[in-house]
């Protein structure tokens, strides 16, 4: 969440975790909850929504940051220095 906060702002966050409650997701998980609900923010019958006070935003970018670095930060954790 705070990556994608730190991407799009928090009140596009906040957006897409009330949209994720309305649609039966939970709010609270980013996979394949909240994450879909960011992404569905440039869909005008998304960000249109009486639970959407911030409007539309380029979701699918910050869905993408935060994805390239979850994976780049298990990237790292995975790699192992040999020092003596």
């Amino acid at each position: 969440f705070s990556l994608a906060s730190y991407n799009i702002g928090k009140g596009h966050v906040f957006d897409a975790q009330r949209l994720a409650e309305k649609f039966g997701l939970n709010p609270k998980v980013w996979d394949d909850n909240v994450a879909d609900m960011i992404v569905k923010l440039s869909k005008s019958r998304y960000y249109r929504d009486n639970v959407v006070r911030h409007g539309y935003c380029r979701g699918i970018e910050a869905y993408n940051y935060v994805s390239r670095i979850t994976t780049l930060y298990g990237n790292y954790n995975n790699f192992k220095l040999d020092v003596e």
